[in-house]
Parts: structure tokens; C-alpha cells; sequence
């Protein structure tokens, strides 16, 4: 992919809410990175993390209840929350495309598969159909998938199939940015490593950027050039995903690398993360995963941290100058039985 410093999506302290009968529910609260022209970004945690009501704030696809209280979103410095409905609905698909949770169910059963992508291109562009059903030829072949199967309808295909039909509806414009919100859910393993080698080889030629979300460390190991941890509707981490990956400041991203796999290295037990993520009802002001980490004070439960630079980023720790002793002591199962350690 192309990397360059052009800034092509900005996001500054957003905070996005729920109104539902018992209160307010914080779901984004005061989030802010940047994309690059040509970067991949990895949004990773837990459900519930903020990670999808971020995706919807970015493309204003909240449902009724959803509520942006603050922030800015500005996309080629053009402040997405302040654009009229005619210019958001521009910028949908033909600047920003999606796609969604369980995309294997969002295609129409009654309509082939051909028309539903020119349907979409006409729905933008001011061309002939026998142009758009040309281009929906060459995305079809981009993913992998044969000219003849836009005459199909969508039980015709397998879930691995459809998923790759709505990445293809996803460039059928060509973007400049692709947020894709768990692409393999649902999908086996070998279905997922397919998918998975098509969105980079997708990427390769490719000279928009990509927003991927999902709570898979490894999906994300795959494709991403950068990483934004989110826990509980907060990113605590942000940075270059080959040292994050490897070596994470934050104690969630740490916990996480614990707990899941790898095939590189020396066999090691995994280490779960004890404790459940914080309610966003009525949120504590200090930091939000203090009450299920091991290394917490008195002080974590009560002050929210502040944004500390990194090299490469930023992390959200009132330890982070004590970094190395918690990556130290992090990779000791007792630690995190105990629950509490003094270091």
C-alpha cells in the first residue's frame, strides 16, 4: 500500500451516547486518532468496547437512541458531523464504504447479485448500466470471484462466497477509505485465512485506507500497519502494530497478548483476563480497566489517566513510566490469579 503523511480521516475527543430508559450509556468517550492516506488501522478489544458505535458515529448510522455529545470528525478537513444529509449521503460508499457485522446476511435474497452492485453504482454515478454491470465484472474478478456469479442469486453462494460479493460492492466506487466491522465472523477458519489473503492482496494495489475492527488478534496481525486498543469505549492504546504486538505498554493489550495464541515462539500456557468490562451506564472517572488489572492503585480507580506519547503513538497508563516491570511481571500466571500485585 501507499503510506504518505496526507491526514485522511481525523478524529478528536468524540464521544458518542445511548439513551436508553435507565440512563445514559457511554459508548465513546473522548476518542481520538488519525488515519493516514494508504494505512491500514486496526480497531481491537473486547464486545462492547465501542469498537462498531465508533464505525456507525464515523459514517452517522446511529440508530434513534444514539447521540454524538461532542468531538470532531473531519475527513479531508471537512468535519463529517457538521455535513448535511445530501452531502453525508455522498459520502456513504462512494467515499467511505462499510463493510458491516454479519455481511453474509446483508445481501438481498431476491435480487442477483449483479444488479444489487449496479443498483449501487447508479445510485451514484451518472452512467449506462451496461458501464456499471463492466465494473462490477472487474471488482468480481479483484476478489476472486467469476463474472458469470453476478447472474446468481445470494443463497447460491457459500458464506466465504457472499462475504467476498460484499467486499466487492465495498470498491465498486473506489473509496478512499474501506472500515470493515468484523469481516470474519461466522467464517471457519479456512474461509477466513481466504478472505483475509484477498483483503491484502486487495490492499497491495490498492491506494485508499482500511479501518478494521474486530476483537481477533490475529486477523488484525495480518492486515494492519496500526493498532488502536479500545476498552471500554476509550482507545488506551495507539501505535504501530508490529510493536504493539509485540511489545504493548498498555496492561489490557498486554493482558490480551496473554490470552491468546501463537504459533511463534516457545509453548506457552495462555493466561485468561479475569473480571468482566466495565458497565458504560455509570462509568468510574478513573481508568476503566483498573478494577480487573493486576497492577492498579488507589489512584486508578479514582483519576482517569492522561495521554502519555510514545514513539509511535500514545498510551493511557499511570504507570506507564514503569512499563518494563509491568511487561515483566505480566507474563507471570500468578500475577494474574492473584489479582493484585505490588511491584
Amino acid at each position: 500500500m501507499i503510506q504518505n503523511e496526507e491526514i485522511l480521516l481525523e478524529v478528536k475527543n468524540l464521544k458518542t451516547y445511548y439513551k436508553i430508559s435507565t440512563g445514559i450509556i457511554k459508548a465513546i468517550d473522548n476518542v481520538s486518532f488519525q488515519l493516514n492516506r494508504g494505512e491500514t488501522l486496526g480497531l481491537i478489544g473486547e464486545s462492547g468496547c465501542g469498537k462498531t458505535t465508533l464505525i456507525k458515529t464515523i459514517l452517522r448510522i446511529l440508530p434513534s437512541n444514539g447521540l454524538i455529545a461532542g468531538g470532531i470528525i473531519n475527513y479531508k478537513g471537512n468535519n463529517i458531523l457538521k455535513m448535511d444529509s445530501k452531502r453525508i449521503n455522498k459520502l456513504r460508499w462512494e467515499e467511505i464504504s462499510l463493510i458491516p457485522q454479519s455481511a453474509m446476511n446483508s445481501l438481498d435474497p431476491v435480487y442477483k447479485l449483479g444488479d444489487q452492485i449496479v443498483e449501487t453504482i447508479l445510485a451514484h454515478e451518472s452512467i449506462s448500466k451496461k458501464e456499471a454491470y463492466k465494473r462490477s465484472e472487474k471488482v468480481f474478478e479483484i476478489v476472486g470471484l467469476g463474472k458469470n456469479r453476478l447472474k446468481d442469486y445470494p443463497h447460491q453462494y457459500s458464506g466465504g462466497m457472499k462475504q467476498r460479493a460484499v467486499i466487492a460492492m465495498s470498491l465498486v466506487l473506489n473509496p478512499e477509505i474501506i472500515i470493515a466491522d468484523e469481516p470474519t465472523t461466522a467464517l471457519d477458519v479456512v474461509v477466513q485465512a481466504q478472505i483475509l489473503s484477498k483483503i491484502n492482496n486487495i490492499l497491495e494495489n490498492y491506494k485508499g485506507s482500511l479501518i478494521m475492527a474486530t476483537h481477533d488478534i490475529s486477523v488484525i496481525a495480518q492486515t494492519c500497519i496500526k493498532i488502536a486498543v479500545m476498552y471500554g469505549g476509550k482507545i488506551v492504546e495507539f501505535g504501530k502494530a508490529q510493536r504493539i504486538l509485540k511489545k504493548p505498554y498498555h496492561p489490557y493489550m498486554i493482558a490480551m497478548k496473554n490470552a491468546f495464541p501463537s504459533v511463534i515462539g516457545k509453548k506457552k500456557k495462555l493466561i485468561s483476563i479475569s473480571g468482566n468490562p466495565p458497565s458504560l451506564l455509570n462509568p468510574s472517572e478513573g481508568c476503566r480497566f483498573a478494577p480487573r488489572c493486576p497492577f492498579s492503585f488507589k489512584k486508578c480507580l479514582s483519576v482517569s489517566p492522561n495521554i502519555y506519547k510514545t514513539s509511535d503513538g500514545y498510551v493511557t497508563c499511570h504507570r506507564f513510566d514503569e512499563v518494563d516491570k509491568l511487561q515483566y511481571y505480566s507474563e507471570k500466571e500468578e500475577t494474574w490469579i492473584q489479582g493484585k500485585v505490588r511491584i
